[in-house]
């Protein structure tokens, strides 16, 4: 019934319905709602209305709602909201999120979107970055199918990375979660490629190095071991234009993260 009564009922009547629903039937009833808009409804107010929908669905959806949440990916919604589905669902621990986050990494939001029908998701990337975060989230929760994940999703996680300027943070810390040490390289390079004067510029090769030295630790890539015990030789100048410091914080990160012992003596005379 009250579902039902969305569709004729103005603003404030419509918050309050959307709110009881979500506290009496959850992600069912919810996902009912996203069908019952007027037919006369503008697009922007369907996507503001379809967008509170989901983040109670976040917000209320359990284990048992898994299901639901598949049944609705099936039917192919628009592309933010099949990318919101699989999230609520990898938030749920659900492996079945798994092809769907891989497909969303593996779109350019420039392509994806219309700038005349939703440009405000072409500002930015950040639908993949969430996406990485939700496959990291389930390596963490699934450790022993950390290889399934590793496998359908290395080969997109990684031609985003390197579609880029900068590989985006979250990138690395999959490739360390998952424990892709075939990454390992490509990090490597990251790490030690040469950097210019720290500026307006060049200021994300740092911050690119530094993390890559700490994400190489985290995957224990014996390869690796050198990368990190050189950032250690390094002066630490404190100048603003070489702050090397910064490399030596990630190489330290990235031993804490390995957890080996070698590392001490080093980290000691810090």
């Amino acid at each position: 019934a009250l579902v039902s009564a969305l569709e004729k009922a103005n603003q404030e009547t419509w918050t309050k319905l959307i709110f009881a629903i979500a506290e009496g039937t959850g992600t069912k009833g919810l996902l009912l709602a996203l069908n019952a808009f007027p037919k006369t409804m503008s697009r922007d107010e369907r996507k503001k209305r379809t967008w509170i929908i989901f983040e109670l669905i976040h917000r209320y959806a359990r284990p048992a709602d898994a299901n639901l949440l598949v049944q609705y990916l099936e039917t192919k919604p628009e592309p933010h909201w099949r990318a919101q589905a699989a999230g609520c669902l990898a938030e749920l621990g659900d492996m079945r999120a798994l092809p769907t986050l891989v497909w969303r990494l593996q779109q350019d939001p420039l392509v994806l979107y219309k700038a005349d029908v939703d440009p405000e998701w072409r500002l930015d990337d950040g639908e993949r970055v969430t996406a990485a975060l939700e496959l990291v989230d389930l390596a963490t929760m699934h450790p022993e199918q950390r290889a399934e994940i590793r496998k359908a999703a290395y080969g997109s996680v990684r031609a985003w990375a390197t579609s880029r300027p900068q590989p985006p943070m979250m990138a690395l810390r999959f490739f360390a979660t998952v424990e892709a040490t075939e990454a390992a390289p490509l990090l490597r390079q990251w790490a030690t490629r040469p950097l210019k004067p720290m500026g307006l510029i060049s200021n994300e090769d740092w911050h690119t190095a530094a993390s890559s030295l700490r994400y190489l630790g985290a995957m224990r890539d014996a390869s690796s071991w050198k990368t990190l015990e050189a950032q250690f030789e390094r002066p630490a100048t404190h100048d603003p234009a070489y702050p090397y410091e910064m490399l030596i914080t990630g190489a330290t990160e990235g031993f804490s993260e390995w957890g080996d012992h070698r590392a001490v003596p080093m980290l000691m005379k810090l």
